[in-house]
């Protein structure tokens, strides 16, 4: 029996912004740990401008956090609707545990390892007590909640009830989009970061 393919250049199109979404995705959440580790690395604290001496001025790459924050925002709303207009699993649950538990992972090594070099920094530590289970907690709990959600027949695809990821071969291929999206999006941002930071 011949089967459908589900390829088509809508559904492709779909596979290339899914990774597209992975590969910002897991580049935000590499530069907020880089940007992040370094800044406390100068103490927890940097600035730049006003009248006075500043003792830790902010480096040029600065802004790369606030825009990875906004960015992962945006993307992450968008890898959410790709996921149901496929019918395949949503990232949201993965990047809020890898974010979180990541951001924790930072807090706790580095207050463990203070720059002062002086016992353990303990409102870091605190951060990272925070941080892990909550990133482990909320992980699971939006993938529960994201897939128990009755979504309207709106963001299936037209003319057709079927979505492609109930094809064993869409599925395959939307699962090396996902994994090829994130390690691009993890060597880009390394690499940006090196660049940027010298």
């Amino acid at each position: 029996m011949h089967r459908t393919s589900p390829f088509t250049p809508w559904t492709v199109s779909w596979l290339l912004a899914m990774a597209f979404c992975c590969a910002g995705l897991a580049a935000a959440i590499t530069l907020l740990n880089l940007g992040g580790r370094a800044i406390m690395a100068e103490g927890g604290f940097v600035a730049t401008g006003g009248p006075y001496e500043i003792a830790h001025p902010a480096p040029g790459w600065v802004p790369l956090m606030p825009l990875s924050i906004l960015s992962g925002f945006a993307l992450g709303g968008w890898s959410l609707h790709l996921s149901r207009r496929t019918g395949g699993f949503s990232l949201l649950g993965a990047v809020w545990a890898a974010l979180f538990i990541s951001l924790g992972v930072q807090f706790g090594s580095m207050a463990l390892h203070p720059p002062e070099g002086d016992g353990i920094a303990w409102g870091w530590m605190i951060c990272a007590i925070v941080f892990i289970p909550m990133g482990v907690a909320g992980g699971l709990a939006s993938r529960g909640l994201i897939n128990a959600v009755d979504w309207p027949i709106a963001y299936g695809w037209p003319r057709q009830r079927a979505r492609p990821y109930e094809d064993a071969r869409y599925r395959i291929a939307y699962a090396m989009a996902v994994l090829c999206g994130a390690a691009l999006g993890i060597w880009g941002a390394v690499a940006l970061f090196a660049r940027l930071a010298g």
